[in-house]
């Protein structure tokens, strides 16, 4: 077993953890998961990602309008009206 402090919130600390038999805390899983899901998009494994609505309606918000244009095809008007329909609730609620 090493003596080396674990390196938390990295890959490199989640395997630290399996390797001395540790559980592994919070932010090594986390960054253990994110680094698989960018591998598993970089390598084609998976084309998607998931983001909540209203974070959706507030980036397509933004968009230029040739963007925005490719997103309502791929998703479709409504849904993306939907979503910011729902980010503007959230933002009126705060």
């Amino acid at each position: 077993m090493s003596n080396k402090a674990i390196q938390h919130g990295t890959p490199d600390g989640y395997r630290q953890h399996l390797r001395t038999d540790q559980p592994a805390c919070e932010p090594c899983t986390t960054a253990a998961t994110d680094a698989r899901r960018a591998a598993y998009l970089r390598d084609g494994h998976t084309n998607s990602v998931r983001v909540p609505a209203e974070l959706l309606g507030v980036i397509a918000l933004w968009l230029r309008d040739d963007v925005r244009a490719q997103l309502d095809a791929e998703i479709g008007p409504r849904v993306i009206g939907a979503c910011i329909d729902r980010a503007s609730a959230k933002a009126r609620q705060s």
